[in-house]
């Protein structure tokens, strides 16, 4: 099967649910055809969406961009041959798709690796994200876990290394970019002609000398082999494990040197990573809630990748990734803001909207603390008071973005203030009132009493959001 030629792809289109080709494929996204890729799972769709547009922009640099099946078939041919489209080849000296070459020319001794032990793992509460059987996994499945464990994957110990677009071997690899829409042809052609030609603000040059599809040179055979970072092509593709089909089954095994070197700390210029000080963002899930995101998208710490500028005057901004700790992943995150401006208008420090973010979190910091004053006049547990302050953050977090943009064009922002107000004035009192049953009584204080201060305190709260 060859990813060129051969229909392998699900994906559910105008015809309902059909199988494509991978150039099909292309010309399907570009006249917005597509409405899903029926078997990928949720963890695999940062992975893929990268590959795509990667791939896409690559092809397309240097000439019109492909139009029909032939044109982004004949443009895929360009960049690698036909045998390094292909699920399985046998000779072992050329690539097959995702898979390097074997110096060795043998993989009898390389580990057998099954479907659901070989993706990264994920638990999510959001996403059912759930291991398919090794039985009910086909090629086609193969073709995402490949290019999920090339992108996102991490370091697995005994020299089995992690993408090179992340800060360490045991980060992730963030994905932030705007769109005008979250259909998958809309927000990848938006991609792809954003990147064509692209130069990223970097510390060196890309010189384009080596091929960016990495999966079709052999691996390093030692730290002399590696190839240095700066001789490559700005979205190279990477490929840091070995994996290999022989016909049957998947193979693994280790490296014996790092693939690319010379990107410290993730600074390859992704232009879907933001980069923090001198280092690339390894995203966790507090930088999901809205206290970050707001150091993020309008705080000056922070360098926003290259795919969050755009003039779209409507769209999104979207933000995932697959995140762990201690090389363990543990959790697919996504999230998805609305943005009615175009993003240069909108983003960065030092406007409106920043200044109007900033105050929103200033006062719902101030909320929380004084919330939590009143729970621990009415108990003494010391987390259950925590837990009151998180969840003033909580709600703050599910409006925080509500008409925060409004900002880029209004004169006088009170409005928006006593709205935010509103919004926390409301969070505060359904809060409260579920608090005031738990009072108890302790050696000094009687419940009344303690009822007393906790209500004062609340009342200066509704107070000053009222003003």
């Amino acid at each position: 099967m060859n990813l060129l030629d051969d229909p392998m792809l699900t994906v559910r289109g105008p015809e309902g649910r059909q199988k494509r080709s991978l150039p099909q494929i292309f010309a399907m996204l570009f006249e917005d055809e597509v409405e899903s890729f029926t078997r990928l799972q949720a963890h695999q769709r940062q992975a893929w969406h990268s590959f795509l547009a990667q791939l896409g922009a690559i092809a397309a640099e240097g000439h019109l961009m492909p139009g029909g099946v032939g044109e982004w078939r004949e443009a895929l041919l360009d960049l690698a041959p036909r045998h390094s489209w292909a699920m399985h080849n046998e000779d072992l000296g050329q690539p097959a798709f995702m898979q390097p070459p074997v110096p060795e020319d043998s993989i009898t001794d390389w580990d057998v690796r099954a479907p659901n032990m070989s993706d990264v793992p994920v638990i999510s509460q959001n996403h059912a994200i759930k291991a398919r059987r090794s039985a009910d996994y086909e090629l086609e499945d193969w073709t995402y876990l490949l290019v999920n464990q090339a992108l996102t994957g991490y370091y697995e110990g005994n020299y089995r290394y992690g993408a090179v677009r992340m800060q360490s071997n045991t980060a992730s690899r963030p994905f932030m970019g705007t769109t005008p829409s979250l259909r998958w042809g809309q927000h990848i052609e938006s991609d792809i002609k954003r990147l064509v030609g692209w130069e990223p603000d970097v510390s060196f040059e890309y010189q384009r000398e080596v091929t960016p599809l990495l999966w079709t040179l052999p691996p390093a055979e030692g730290k002399s082999d590696a190839i240095d970072v700066a001789r490559l092509h700005p979205l190279f593709i990477d490929c840091a494990k070995r994996f290999r089909f022989d016909g049957h089954r998947m193979r693994h095994t280790s490296n014996r040197a790092r693939r690319v070197t010379g990107a410290g700390d993730g600074l390859t210029g992704d232009p879907w990573t933001p980069v923090q000080g001198d280092q690339a963002l390894n995203p966790r899930e507090r930088h999901f809630g809205y206290r970050q995101l707001q150091k993020i998208l309008f705080g000056s710490e922070y360098q926003l990748p290259f795919l969050t500028s755009d003039d779209h005057q409507e769209g999104y901004l979207v933000f995932q990734t697959v995140s762990g700790k201690k090389g363990k992943r543990f959790q697919y995150l996504r999230r998805t803001i609305p943005c009615p401006y175009p993003s240069d208008e909108v983003f960065g420090p030092d406007t409106p909207v920043a200044e109007e973010a900033k105050a929103r979190v200033e006062r719902a910091e101030t909320v929380a603390s004084r919330m939590m004053a009143a729970a621990g006049a009415l108990f003494d547990d010391k987390e259950a008071v925590e837990d009151i302050g998180d969840r003033v953050h909580g709600r703050a977090d599910d409006r925080f973005f509500d008409r925060l943009f409004e900002a880029a064009e209004l004169e006088d922002t009170s409005e928006l203030r006593e709205f935010w107000d509103r919004v926390l004035l409301e969070a505060a009192e359904d809060i409260y009132e579920r608090l005031k049953p738990r009072a108890t009584s302790g050696d000094e204080k009687s419940r009344w009493e303690r009822l007393a201060e906790a209500e004062d305190i609340f009342l200066s709260i509704r107070s000053d959001l009222c003003r």
